[in-house]
């Protein structure tokens, strides 16, 4: 028995030495969100959210049939290299400026953020429209998520649309 254990001690130190030795997996200048929204977009999904709903379970109501079922589909184009977009409301009521310039923020820190955004800002002729990110924007994502948020003013009750566009 003492044998077998002599035996096994330098197979194991000798796996150890080799394991120790490889390089660590070091990933390659990677992507910033600014090159995943680059691109063109078109939406599919479309959700109306109640914010203010008692059961969890009815917060949320697919009205995606409204806006993609009709013949000329909304879009969106985002241009990385000069911060520009364009939006094409097709067919659907227009929910945001058609063309400007865009932004990501993180709002924790209030400041403009290419690693860590939770905000999309869409600014034309002096107006800013905030949206809210329902997920990272990286190359390989297929979605481009967020909220445009409302407020009844006579009972400040909150909802909102999450809109989803897929990757063309």
């Amino acid at each position: 028995m003492l044998m077998k254990k002599i035996f096994l001690l330098p197979i194991a130190i000798l796996l150890l030495a080799i394991t120790a030795c490889q390089d660590d997996l070091v990933l390659d200048n990677e992507p910033l969100k600014i090159d995943g929204i680059q691109g063109n977009w078109v939406l599919s999904i479309v959700e109306m959210q109640d914010y203010k709903a008692i059961n969890a379970s009815n917060r949320s109501l697919d009205v995606s049939y409204v806006f993609t079922e009709v013949a000329q589909p909304t879009t969106m184009s985002f241009n990385s290299a000069d911060f520009t977009f364009t939006y094409n409301e097709g067919d659907n009521p227009s929910f945001l400026p058609e063309s400007g310039t865009w932004l990501f923020v993180n709002t924790s820190t209030n400041d403009w953020s290419a690693n860590y955004p939770d905000e999309l800002h869409l600014i034309a002729g002096g107006d800013t429209t905030e949206l809210a990110l329902g997920g990272p924007v990286r190359p390989q994502d297929e979605y481009l998520q967020f909220t445009i948020q409302k407020n009844c003013p006579e009972d400040n009750q909150g909802y909102g649309y999450l809109f989803k566009f897929i990757r063309q």
